[in-house]
């Protein structure tokens, strides 16, 4: 069980120096697209924006939010393999460690009981047959 143990943790260590790689490059370059984007049509905008509006009209306020729903969206999918390969982690040692429980197993995104509609991930031992 520790040699099991063991070994899935450098792999994971491995995988997660790889996933951590990727991260640290796609973050950056996917919201700097998004802020040159905005960047470039807000400046488009104040071609035909009043004087006085500049940066600040009706078209530049959507474009902003627009533009900080596009970031928050980039950003998750350009921290997607980091959290992917989180997951795949507890997915695959979570049992190893705790393998002396009978019949435990682990679900992420379980529906637990009525009180709590969170979908949350946690571990469920099985009803008794």
């Amino acid at each position: 069980m520790i040699a099991g143990l063991r070994k899935n943790i450098e792999a994971y260590e491995a995988e997660r120096a790889s996933a951590h790689r990727r991260t640290r490059w796609r973050v950056p370059l996917f919201i700097g697209l998004v802020l040159a984007f905005v960047v470039f049509v807000a400046w488009l905008f104040n071609g035909v924006a009043d004087p006085n509006e500049q940066w600040v009209s009706t078209p530049h306020v959507f474009l902003y939010v627009g533009g900080l729903l596009a970031a928050i969206l980039l950003y998750f999918r350009a921290i997607k393999p980091a959290s992917k390969l989180q997951q795949s982690f507890r997915s695959t040692l979570l049992p190893i460690i705790f393998g002396f429980i009978e019949d435990m197993r682990y679900l992420r995104f379980h529906r637990g009981h009525a009180v709590s509609e969170q979908r949350q991930a946690e571990f469920v031992r099985p009803a008794a047959a």
